[in-house]
């Protein structure tokens, strides 16, 4: 049972290190790839009273914003150019629709013995998007709810995980709040209400897979100009699960031309410590290193990108078998895409 257990938790850590795979100022009114020789970007959309799918029929209880640590960027190389400040044209009155699949395979290691492991069902979440405000700064402000979230019929694993991973996708399925995130595609708070109203420590799982999506939609860009070939490093600290990771992402612009484009992100995770205030803090911090690497395809003039992530997962914990101490290894291996559409 306490594989079992890992497993959950660790699915849902591994969703959110891809869904930060993604790769400020005023947005332009229509979207442009900027010559070397443009300046700031002017202008910012107006705001206006947005149209999109209604929120879940229940009455929710009052919002609790999460504020999130803004990521820090860093250029290593500007690219060839022209090269351009890259800058979202956020727009209002213009719903989207996010489509997330995530396929799991998980196997263990315990004192020499290997488990071959087994191919999680994989989980498809469905998010409506809906604009409401854009600052004169270019902050975009917008709500969400979750329009489907299941657990599909594709795996031979045992009916007792597939139904525990049933009970964390069913956590999600009335989920509901609002966001704000920058010109440059950085979060800047990310709230949640529902039923799983609760500190983020103590969250299912699966909830904050949610949040963690929202957190690292959009492909993040840097404050400086950028060409094709251009890279920059971007560091972000993350709490979820009682503990606090950091996620560093080298990113790469393959393509961009128009207003679209293309960038390649190069991701590691690892565990910094526990959350202050943990329930579980005596019961100690896991080793865990992730890896992986994604690609995003974006366009300014949308939030919801389309991204396809595959990596792995390696998490040591304290383990006990007829009272005698053992470590564990947990290796997970995760693909992930995003699918955004114009609703």
């Amino acid at each position: 049972m306490t594989s079992v257990r890992l497993s959950s938790q660790a699915i849902a850590l591994v969703g959110m290190i891809a869904l930060g795979l993604e790769c400020s100022r005023p947005a332009p009114s229509s979207p442009q790839w900027i010559d070397a020789g443009d300046a700031e970007l002017g202008g910012h959309i107006p705001a206006r009273s947005a149209i999109g799918a209604p929120a879940p029929s229940q009455t929710p209880p009052a919002r609790r914003r999460q504020p999130v640590r803004l990521a820090t960027t860093q250029i290593i190389d500007p690219g060839k150019p022209p090269r351009s400040r890259l800058r979202y044209s956020w727009r209002v009155g213009r719903p989207e629709e996010l489509t997330m699949d995530l396929r799991t395979a998980a196997s263990t290691d315990r004192d020499g013995t290997h488990d071959p492991g087994v191919v999680l069902p994989s989980v498809r979440i469905t998010l409506a998007i809906n604009p409401t405000e854009v600052s004169s700064a270019g902050d975009l402000r917008y709500e969400w709810h979750v329009l489907s979230a299941h657990v599909l019929d594709d795996s031979d694993a045992a009916a007792f995980v597939a139904d525990g991973l049933r009970r964390e996708v069913d956590a999600v399925a009335f989920l509901a709040g609002e966001a704000t995130v920058d010109a440059r595609g950085l979060a800047k708070d990310v709230s949640v209400r529902g039923d799983a109203e609760v500190d983020p420590g103590d969250t299912p799982q699966m909830v904050e897979q949610i949040r963690q999506t929202l957190r690292d939609l959009s492909a993040p860009f840097p404050e400086e100009k950028v060409g094709v070939g251009g890279r920059w490093r971007k560091v972000s600290e993350i709490h979820a699960s009682n503990v606090r990771l950091e996620q560093g992402e080298t990113l790469t612009l393959l393509e961009g031309h128009a207003g679209h484009g293309v960038v390649q992100d190069e991701l590691t995770q690892m565990v910094l410590g526990q959350t202050s205030g943990s329930r579980s803090a005596d019961s100690g911090v896991p080793s865990m290193l992730a890896t992986g690497q994604s690609r995003t395809r974006f366009d300014l003039e949308r939030l919801v990108p389309q991204t396809v992530f595959d990596g792995t997962t390696e998490m040591v914990t304290p383990a006990s078998t007829d009272g005698r101490s053992q470590r564990m290894t947990m290796i997970l291996r995760v693909s992930i895409s995003i699918e955004g559409s114009v609703r």
